[in-house]
């Protein structure tokens, strides 16, 4: 299987706290490296928790992890609308 198939709305780093609780935010709560177009300011170095591919626990297959990350950004998307 491929990498994940981000769709870019960026409802992951306008909820950042939701998935990384530690993270820096702005006060809206949006991951600060977040740009007005939904695009991520340090994306070539962004850290590890950002890249879904790499951040996959051991022990979880691709396809489980993939599932699961699409599970949550499909909620994270429900609750913008």
């Amino acid at each position: 299987m491929g990498a994940f198939a981000c769709n870019g709305c960026g409802a992951c780093c306008r909820r950042v706290k939701r998935i990384h609780p530690d993270w820096p935010t702005r006060p809206d709560g949006a991951c600060i490296h977040l740009t007005q177009d939904n695009r991520c300011a340090i994306y070539a170095v962004r850290p590890r928790a950002c890249r879904v591919d790499e951040a996959r626990p051991a022990g979880v297959t691709v396809e489980r992890w993939h599932q699961l990350n699409a599970q949550v950004c499909a909620q994270l998307q429900a609750e913008d609308s």
